[in-house]
């Protein structure tokens, strides 16, 4: 369930992408840490855009952090880096009189060997003078305020006295497997600690948060002093996570550990399907995960699908053109953004390749 979650609905894309302004993993901030160096990301015919370097993280420890996440040098992932895999995500457009909206399906961590910002995407975006996404991190220290609101869990019990046994030995073996204190989560609610663990899978499988769609599109955007705008802002997306019940994010953690074997598997299957621009597939997993907990699939697709069809109903009233990127598990299924616009005579025609 929660591989779609993070990768290309974008409840914690926020998140990563916060990442450009604290440290390399989002959720956690060490005592002291480095100033790490971001490799610049290519893009086909243009130069080299270079994501923001990591500023200097606050002394303070408020979120927990793992002895060592770096990828070997002998990994697979590492030995085939230098690899290009050509991409074609699919891209669609909406004009009406003066107005022309691209709407393109994002990924929120993406293998960096992917090159998919060229083409028809390249010349969508370079004939907009907006872009835009599911949200804009703030800066650092409002992060680190927000995540420690929304992520801290408010009975005063340690994780263990809240997770039932077994659940909770799941939960101490994956700490212990990456180098994490035994307490270091005991503050956190369940699905914080679900998003931590995945992420930090993802990590070792060699999956990147800075090689996502998003921090490459913000970059360009700047590059090119265009306006970039939000649909939600970040406290709202955390919220859709932090407001569940608690019966539904200990579901959520117990679905995110019995996936965790699973999960760069999962991942990468979503990748294939964007990079071959096949909607109907990426949308058929994504709704296969979703339906552990049919009610989030409401709140997390449904609902903002509905609100992002006002935005762009409204905003088709206004001449200009605007590159929308939101993540790519809102533009396929039964309930998706194209749907719910196509119900208002609001039609998305595909671009080629």
């Amino acid at each position: 369930m929660i591989a779609p979650v993070i990768s290309c609905i974008g409840i914690v894309s926020a998140l990563l992408a916060s990442s450009a302004h604290t440290h390399p993993h989002p959720l956690k901030t060490p005592a002291v840490s480095r100033v790490k160096k971001i490799s610049p990301v290519k893009i086909s015919g243009k130069k080299t855009v270079k994501p923001q370097k990591a500023a200097i993280a606050s002394k303070k420890k408020t979120l927990p952090e793992p002895a060592n996440n770096n990828i070997p040098e002998n990994t697979p992932a590492a030995a085939t880096s230098s690899m290009v895999v050509d991409a074609h995500p699919a891209l669609w457009m909406i004009h009406k009189n003066n107005t022309t909206i691209y709407l393109f399906g994002t990924i929120h961590m993406l293998d960096p060997r992917y090159s998919w910002f060229k083409n028809h995407v390249r010349d969508a975006f370079e004939q907009s003078s907006e872009l835009v996404i599911e949200t804009k991190a703030p800066p650092a220290d409002q992060v680190q305020a927000i995540v420690s609101e929304l992520a801290t869990d408010k009975s005063g019990l340690p994780l263990e006295k809240r997770l039932p046994p077994a659940l909770n030995r799941r939960v101490q073996a994956e700490l212990a497997h990456f180098h994490i204190a035994k307490n270091s989560m005991d503050r956190f609610s369940p699905w914080f600690v679900a998003v931590t663990l995945t992420l930090l899978h993802y990590q070792k499988s060699g999956i990147k948060t800075m090689a996502g769609v998003e921090p490459v599109l913000i970059a360009q955007a700047q590059s090119e002093a265009k306006n970039i705008g939000e649909l939600e802002d970040f406290k709202q997306q955390l919220s859709f996570l932090s407001n569940l019940s608690s019966a539904d994010q200990i579901s959520f953690l117990h679905s995110s550990l019995e996936e965790d074997e699973q999960s760069s598997f999962i991942i990468r299957l979503l990748i294939k399907a964007w990079a071959g621009g096949d909607e109907d597939r990426l949308a058929n997993i994504v709704n296969q995960n979703l339906s552990q907990i049919p009610h989030l699939q409401t709140i997390l697709l449904e609902n903002r699908n509905r609100k992002w069809a006002d935005w762009i109903e409204n905003r088709l009233k206004t001449p200009g053109t605007v590159f929308m990127a939101v993540g790519a598990g809102h533009l396929g299924g039964a309930h998706s953004l194209r749907k719910i616009l196509a119900e208002r005579q609001i039609y998305a025609v595909r671009i080629a390749n």
